[in-house]
């Protein structure tokens, strides 16, 4: 079983939320983790992307 979790980097930008239409959206880094009895144990993956605050959608980062 996995997990995912959200940690913010900080940086809020002048980004449009394409569903709820909010006016910042703030970087966060998203790491899925392997779950054994509810308890969170090995870290599987991690990615970077925008995040709103509002509605908790989730955008990947493109690079450059």
């Amino acid at each position: 079983m996995a997990t995912s979790r959200q940690k913010g980097d900080g940086d809020e930008e002048a980004r449009i939320c394409p569903r709820c239409h909010n006016a910042t959206m703030f970087s966060a880094k998203s790491r899925t983790w392997f779950k054994f009895c509810f308890v969170p144990l090995i870290p599987v993956s991690s990615k970077h992307v925008w995040m709103c605050g509002i509605c908790q959608l989730q955008v990947n980062m493109q690079p450059g």
